[in-house]
């Protein structure tokens, strides 16, 4: 899973959502079928297909999944369950790309605590605030509290509520982009550091991996290690770039 920035909606766009928000909001509660509503206007309209165009330019070039960043995206995807949570059905805050495995994982569940809900919300949260990887499986584990010594809960139930650690797949992209990461740091280590290195960096990382390598956690890693050690400008400048994560984890 990886940070994802929101793009702004036009306003044409804007305004058809909040058009068809209005009228689920105006529906009687009683018997309104969130479903067949969305399904009505599911693709059929100006509107949601541009909804759809901005969701896969924010998923990136390949249009992976939001949740599991491994299979392309194929739908959208509503973080809050239209179902129970009709009033954020055409909300662009709400709304995201997932593939199928995904959001048949999920369906309509949307565990809570204490009012907060339990998944990450990569448009507005950095997964690695709750998430942990280990580089030698390619298995995504929820992170461990600094304080309470215990596994993070909204990293657990958004781990176990997909599968992101049981789904071999999932696994291996994240192995085939952590070497990927770990080649191009490589070659930095052989050779003099130049603008173009960033974003070549970033063309690499499907996953959203740079935050962890370049995290206090990656920093131990080879050959992230050696970077850090022996070339500490260079350092400097990928952490400030993609260091999203700089918690610290006994994991």
């Amino acid at each position: 899973m990886r940070k994802i920035e929101r793009v702004a909606l036009g306003d044409r766009i804007a305004r058809g959502l909040r058009q068809y928000q209005a009228k689920v909001d105006a529906s009687p509660k009683d018997g309104f079928n969130a479903q067949s509503f969305w399904n009505h206007r599911r693709r059929k309209s100006k509107t949601l297909l541009a909804v759809v165009a901005a969701l896969k330019q924010m998923a990136g070039p390949h249009e992976l999944c939001m949740y599991c960043v491994n299979s392309e995206a194929g739908d959208i995807e509503h973080f809050r369950p239209k179902t129970p949570y009709p009033e954020h059905m055409f909300r662009w805050e709400n709304l995201l790309l997932c593939c199928s495995i995904c959001g048949r994982k999920k369906g309509s569940q949307f565990p809570m605590a204490d009012g907060q809900p339990l998944l990450i919300d990569p448009t507005s949260e950095n997964p690695w605030d709750y998430l942990d990887f280990e580089p030698r499986t390619g298995n995504i584990m929820a992170r461990i509290d600094p304080v309470s010594q215990a596994r993070m809960p909204k990293g657990l139930t958004t781990i176990l509520t997909f599968e992101l650690n049981s789904r071999q797949a999932v696994s291996n992209g994240y192995k085939r982009t952590f070497r990927r990461l770990k080649t191009k740091v490589e070659e930095l280590l052989q050779r003099e550091f130049v603008d173009d290195d960033v974003e070549r960096l970033r063309q690499e990382d499907d996953h959203g991996l740079l935050g962890w390598c370049f995290g206090k956690i990656g920093q131990k890693v080879q050959p992230f290690r050696r970077l850090y050690e022996n070339k500490p400008q260079v350092w400097a400048i990928c952490e400030q770039t993609f260091a999203i994560n700089n918690g610290d984890s006994t994991d």
